[in-house]
């Protein structure tokens, strides 16, 4: 596959519209990487990689938040997600491990009756602050010894 900017962009707008992965070739970005690396080179397209940085940002951003929520709906009903690169498997592995971790460790505590209030510290009262307003001019002084 060619990779160009539209294909940049289309991969982008598929993300905003569907609530699941877009599925994408396995190595997309590897060749999206070396896309830009020769766009970079350019000069004159200077505007265009500061554009298609930002996409890419976003595509990243809208597919790390549904790798999260699939990883909480996993944890929860074992629907197994798709169209995740290799990357965002192992992602996907360790929010999976983190979140079953906390939910056991925390469900425990909370059966076990180990959760307590936490004390509250009352916190010392702040002074009060004084204002001053000064009415006249100063004579000019100076600190310490001037030779």
């Amino acid at each position: 596959m060619v990779v160009t900017f539209e294909t940049i962009r289309n991969i982008q707008r598929s993300e905003k519209e569907n609530k699941s992965l877009t599925k994408l070739q396995e190595d997309i970005f590897a060749e999206i990487s070396e896309y830009l690396k020769r766009k970079s080179e350019r000069k004159e397209d200077f505007l265009e990689v500061e554009n298609i940085k930002n996409i890419i940002k976003d595509i990243v951003d809208r597919r790390e938040h549904k790798i999260v929520e699939m990883a909480i709906m996993y944890v929860r009903s074992g629907v197994i997600p798709k169209n995740m690169t290799k990357e965002e498997e192992e992602f996907f592995s360790s929010l999976v491990k983190i979140i079953k971790e906390f939910r056991d460790s925390y469900y425990s505590t909370i059966i076990s009756g180990s959760i307590k209030k936490e004390e509250i510290i009352e916190k010392p009262e702040e002074p009060e602050k004084t204002v001053i307003q000064i009415l006249e001019d100063i004579p000019e002084f100076v600190f310490g010894n001037k030779t």
